[in-house]
């Protein structure tokens, strides 16, 4: 039976082979990353470390440095747009050695929220997914109390200056949760990339109506420079 999978997987691989989007060689078959770019991008990823103070209780903790094929992946996944390189990404990080020590039980898992009409132009948003399997691996709780009240630019697409401003007014807590749920716990905003910090913050400061111990990020990646 063995010798049947193993050739019906090479077949697969022949007739079906797939590329790598971050180098594009042939990968395995329904693989978005070969066995060499994730062992690349598993070697960059490590335990949460502090990035820098943006203004609201907690850090941003980040799990990477924003570059080399982390920073690719992160692009692929938001503008292609690719799902499928989002989960291996996902996967990635779950194997990071002790990252189950970070969480504590009762944390509550946020995601950066994205506005509607841009979730349904790429399908999925990255945050979520990110904060749901975060959450599922680690026992802690997923919630989406933040919503995106209106559509604004692009963070990437906006200069430093207006990055700051581009923002305001921008998020809010849905009427769905009550700030019980979450009294005395420790919050937890998921993204995918800390670069100024203005999303993080701004979400943080409409998450501190809910009255939580402590309101913290984490981001796979950052490019952030403190000046």
């Amino acid at each position: 039976m063995k010798i049947i999978i193993s050739f019906l997987k090479r077949a697969l691989n022949v007739f079906f082979s797939h590329r790598c989007h971050l180098c594009n060689s042939v990968t395995e078959f329904k693989r978005s990353v070969c066995n060499n770019c994730a062992q690349k991008v598993s070697v960059v990823m490590g335990c949460p470390k502090p990035v820098f103070d943006t203004g609201f209780k907690g850090r941003i903790y980040t799990l990477s440095s924003y570059d080399g094929l982390v920073t690719d992946a992160i692009r692929i996944i938001k503008y292609k747009p690719s799902k499928c390189l989002l989960n291996e990404l996902i996967q990635i990080c779950l194997k990071v050695p002790s990252f189950d020590e970070f969480f504590r039980g009762d944390d509550v898992l946020v995601p950066a929220p994205m506005h509607y009409s841009r979730q349904k132009k790429r399908g999925f948003n990255q945050a979520a997914e990110i904060a749901k399997a975060f959450a599922r691996k680690f026992n802690c709780q997923y919630a989406e109390p933040l919503i995106r009240v209106k559509a604004v630019k692009a963070q990437a697409e906006c200069t430093e200056k207006e990055r700051r401003t581009n923002l305001e007014n921008v998020f809010a807590i849905s009427d769905d949760y009550l700030p019980e749920k979450f009294y005395g716990r420790r919050i937890i905003i998921i993204d995918d990339v800390a670069t100024t910090g203005t999303t993080l913050l701004k979400c943080s400061q409409q998450l501190e109506a809910l009255n939580p111990s402590e309101i913290i990020a984490l981001v796979i990646t950052h490019s952030y420079k403190k000046k």
